[in-house]
């Protein structure tokens, strides 16, 4: 199995590289006018307008620091949102030794989490783009921009 893998507040995390669409080095965000903390603002991709999405604050670890900051951009059925990422971003082979969230350690980030990889000695959270999607704060997120007429 391939990653995207990055640091997150001082964790390694990854994604499936099949869910991610590109990697861009963080350019210019526009702000958005009262939205919530993790949503950083919309970067112009390729012609469509991509919510950037703090994931260290969404999962409740922390502000992404913007030094060395980058966009990693993810498909999600019709959604594509990119998520703020320290480098480095690397496509690494994970293999197969994965070992599963125990249950006891659920909670806000862990909700997102598909499992625990180990690469290179170090724990690496695998991320699923479908559960990070579906969080009650980024399902409010995407009902509020519905209602908009």
């Amino acid at each position: 199995m391939q990653v995207v893998a990055f640091t997150l507040c001082k964790h390694r995390a990854a994604f499936r590289v099949e869910k991610v669409r590109e990697v861009i080095r963080c350019a210019s965000v526009a702000a958005v006018f009262r939205s919530p903390p993790f949503l950083q603002g919309l970067l112009h991709v390729r012609g469509d307008a991509v919510p950037v999405l703090d994931l260290g604050i969404l999962l409740g670890m922390g502000e992404c620091t913007a030094d060395g900051s980058y966009v990693v951009v993810v498909e999600s059925g019709v959604l594509v949102v990119g998520f703020l990422a320290e480098g480095p971003v690397d496509i690494c082979d994970a293999g197969e030794s994965t070992s599963h969230v125990p249950a006891g350690e659920r909670g806000r980030a862990m909700d997102a989490v598909e499992s625990v990889l180990l690469m290179d000695a170090a724990p690496v959270l695998l991320l699923d783009a479908d559960k990070v999607l579906a969080l009650p704060d980024v399902r409010r997120l995407r009902q509020q921009r519905s209602d908009v007429p």
